[in-house]
């Protein structure tokens, strides 16, 4: 009797992927393990610390596409970020700096 892996988890996977390998071999690892299935990939910028940003989520995004490519396991939807961070001003905007809540009853988790 062959085993078998349900899928327990379904994962967004978000990294900068144009950085260092680390980040290609962890989506690797998400997209074979049998418990995962992959809904989406999202690439984000690199640090401006280490390279001009502009353009690097798009590089990434890239990439990533490369690899599941080359993985042939199914390609979800890959999205590249923004090549900047969020700066806070539409969070500011808001009273007391929140989201409005949804209407309905509020549920607490116990």
């Amino acid at each position: 009797m062959p085993w078998t892996v349900a899928t327990r988890s379904r994962v967004v996977v978000d990294n900068d992927w144009g950085g260092d390998p680390d980040g290609l071999v962890a989506l690797a690892h998400h997209v074979l393990a049998p418990g995962n299935r992959v809904d989406a990939v999202t690439s984000s910028f690199l640090s401006p610390v280490f390279v001009d940003p502009a353009g690097s989520a798009a590089a990434g995004a890239a990439l990533a596409t490369e690899l599941l490519e080359v993985l042939d396991r199914g390609r979800p939807g890959v999205h590249a970020g923004a090549d900047e961070p969020f700066d806070g001003s539409a969070v500011a905007s808001r009273p007391h700096g929140r989201s409005p809540r949804p209407p309905g009853p509020r549920t607490r988790c116990r």
